[in-house]
């Protein structure tokens, strides 16, 4: 295991258990220095390559779910005409237009070996594009399940949160507040 201190090279060795020796003794009596750390743990190996293949996956399914025109054979393969794909198309084009917002995120967590991937969406919608709505998910990076999802949609909140090992707390906000707070904590550094 490797230490390092405000930012500089790894420190192994004799220098590891001199940086143990002065956490045990300063901490041990309560004193600290301004920044309130000493030291942090520097990810193995193994955890930077999971958080890489993370950050690959959350990659991965951001394009997934990137909306795309359609070609007129793949309209064809499923039965649409040329003049149907064209409106289709029209319509990808004009939602497109009024992204506001589009982004992805993604989270390893070493303690639970989780890759946790958020989506977030914000367009405007209407027949004069007046409203706006807001989305926001939470997917599990390895299984590809929605462990979390919130919809803010003409000021309406609603959300909820699909992970079976979750305990749901009271919340008087459609499941708005917990699934916010349940995809906060998911995508905390840890």
């Amino acid at each position: 295991m490797a230490w390092v201190i405000a930012g500089q090279e790894p420190i192994t060795g004799a220098g590891e258990l001199i940086v143990r020796l002065l956490q045990a003794v300063l901490f041990g009596v309560g004193l600290a220095f301004p920044c309130g750390v000493i030291a942090q743990m520097a990810p193995t190996a193994a955890e930077e390559f999971k958080q890489t293949k993370c950050k690959q996956m959350a990659d991965e399914k951001a394009d997934s779910m990137t909306e795309r025109p359609m070609t007129d054979a793949k309209g064809a393969s499923v039965g649409l005409k040329p003049a149907d794909v064209a409106i289709m198309n029209k319509q990808i084009e004009l939602r497109m237009a009024n992204v506001i917002t589009s982004s992805h995120a993604s989270n390893y967590d070493p303690k639970s070996n989780r890759c946790y991937v958020e989506i977030v969406k914000q367009w405007r919608y209407g027949q004069d594009f007046e409203f706006e709505q807001y989305v926001r998910q939470l997917y599990d990076g390895q299984t590809n399940n929605l462990l979390g999802y919130v919809r803010i949609n003409r000021g309406l909140k609603i959300g909820a949160v699909y992970d079976p090992d979750y305990k749901s707390l009271a919340d008087n906000n459609l499941g708005f507040d917990n699934a916010n707070a349940y995809m906060d904590q998911k995508m905390r550094r840890r």
